[in-house]
């Protein structure tokens, strides 16, 4: 016989689990219920009342349980439907205040199209009308209005309004209440034909049904003119007396004529404010630049292939004039690039905005720029703050250059482990190993050097220029020093792709057996 496991919970985590252990006893009970069921697996062992008073519908429903569903104010039978959802029984809540006597609807309390007296129904709150008592209580009560408009004499109605056939006049339609006989009046001699509006000498025409000549209405004197600083002029000296923005006491304002010292021409009150408030500012001139960037740009591995390509940058400079609490007004050079002139350092030249040039292998005395000179024109001349022209400040035509960083040439570092330490030390091998550095090693350089389990071999190397290894230590024996457990020899390694190989110095530590427990070793050139 097999084991049998004891489980707990509530209808809801039992319905989620999807499938069942049938080794399995499941106790499922409601929280704060009374009672529960038990569950052999899939199958229901305990026996479970067939109706539940409640007082609000279960979460999960039991198929072919009822619930009678008591929330306080209402009671309503539900079951579990076809869908896993409550689905309510029969008549359906019964609220408050609903009829429950179907003797409500007894031939007593009906009044029906017969029981009508002169289409009129009776005036009391104990009886209920048919749809047919209503409809032909509605149906005497229009007749009655019909009677009564009829003994009006076919009265209007209703009046509409559209313009004529030849749109030249309105004509007003009044409508009967027979429909019939309806009434229309022309009004198009009450009416304006067109009018027309001159906006310059704001003169308004109004044509009329049956006159030739328009009326004519000048509304000028209605019209507000707009007026600038500009069109006040001064209409007499003025003397200052005191000072007022950069206008000093003593100093006469004329109004024409060549000033003298001591005087100020002013035109026009634009011209006097401006002198009074605003002092003129030169712009701050920037010059135009070039730039150039040489995609790809920076230090390689010795024997990669590079291919040059370049694009050349223009600055057109900037005329910037700064006032104010940090404000700026800015005004556009115009500075165009007329012409490139490019460069590089293996004797190619070029002269479009992008380029590339001839591929080449790095070698370690690679020391690879791209070089541009662009010629530009001059710019606008340049205008002070109150708008006068600024000869000095204009940007000549001329030339600006440009260098592009440098491609260099540099040999690896090498470092790692191998499971297998039977391999000759050569290049072949030093260039196998797991990781290499992206620059040129140097002496005081730090490598951490990963030892996996598995290694059998341990090794590193550099470029023989370089001094003896400086410190190895075992960081997972207390940082102890292991330099002497490396041999050292002298290995000659090529560069990528096969360049020619120079002398580096190799350390190679073999174990007896794989290493069991991961490490790291921390090796100081």
């Amino acid at each position: 016989m097999a084991n049998v496991l004891f489980k707990y919970g509530t209808p809801s985590q039992y319905a989620g689990l999807g499938s069942y252990d049938e080794n399995s006893l499941y106790f499922i009970q409601e929280s704060g219920a009374a009672e529960g069921v038990l569950y052999k697996g899939a199958t229901r062992y305990s026996p479970e009342k067939q109706i539940e008073f409640v007082e609000s519908v279960p979460g999960t429903l039991d198929d072919g349980k009822i619930y009678v569903v008591n929330d306080g104010s209402s009671v309503t039978i539900v079951t579990k439907g076809t869908d896993g959802s409550a689905e309510t029984i029969g008549g359906g809540t019964l609220q408050p205040g609903s009829i429950t006597d179907i003797g409500a609807f007894d031939e007593s309390v009906l009044v029906k199209s017969d029981n009508l007296t002169s289409g009129q129904l009776p005036d009391n709150d104990t009886t209920i009308p048919t749809s047919g008592a209503v409809k032909d209580a509605i149906e005497t009560a229009i007749q009655g209005v019909t009677d009564d408009i009829t003994a009006l004499g076919d009265p209007v109605t209703g009046a509409s309004a559209q313009r004529n056939g030849t749109n030249n006049g309105t004509v007003i339609t009044l409508t009967r209440a027979s429909g019939t006989n309806p009434i229309t009046v022309n009004v198009s001699d009450l009416f304006l034909t067109s009018a027309e509006y001159d906006s310059a000498s704001h003169t308004l025409k109004l044509y009329v049904q049956g006159v030739s000549d328009p009326v004519e209405v000048d509304l000028a004197q209605l019209i507000p003119q707009a007026v600038t600083t500009e069109d006040v002029a001064i209409s007499q000296p003025i003397t200052m007396t005191v000072d007022v923005g950069n206008l000093k006491a003593g100093t006469e304002l004329i109004t024409s004529g060549e000033p003298t010292e001591g005087q100020m021409l002013i035109t026009d009150m634009q011209d006097l404010l401006q002198k009074m408030f605003s002092e003129d500012i030169n712009p701050t001139i920037t010059q135009p630049s070039a730039s150039i960037t040489l995609t790809g740009a920076g230090a390689k591995e010795v024997g990669t292939q590079f291919t040059p390509s370049y694009s050349v940058g223009f600055n057109p400079g900037s005329y910037v004039i700064h006032y104010g609490d940090n404000k700026t007004k800015t005004q556009a050079t115009e500075v165009t690039a007329t012409s490139y002139s490019v460069t590089d350092t293996n004797s190619g030249s070029s002269t479009t905005q992008t380029g590339s040039f001839t591929a080449f292998t790095v070698e370690d005395n690679t020391n690879y720029r791209v070089n541009v000179t662009v010629q530009h024109s001059a710019g606008v001349v340049p205008e002070t703050f109150l708008g006068s022209t600024y000869p000095d400040g204009q940007i000549k035509a001329g030339s600006k250059t440009a260098q592009s960083s440098a491609v260099t040439g540099f040999r690896k570092g090498f470092y790692g482990t191998l499971t297998d330490k039977s391999g000759a030390i050569n290049s072949a091998l030093v260039r196998s190993l797991p990781q290499s550095t992206t620059s040129a090693p140097a002496n005081g350089n730090t490598w951490s050097l990963s030892v996996p389990v598995g290694a059998l071999r341990v090794m590193f190397a550099y470029p023989a220029t370089l001094r003896d290894v400086t410190s190895v230590k075992d960081v997972n024996g207390l940082n102890a020093e292991i330099k002497s457990g490396f041999a050292m020899s002298t290995v000659n390694v090529e560069g990528l792709n096969g360049y020619s190989a120079i002398s580096y110095k190799v350390y190679v530590m073999d174990y007896a057996e794989p290493n069991d427990t991961a490490n790291t070793y921390t090796v100081q050139i």
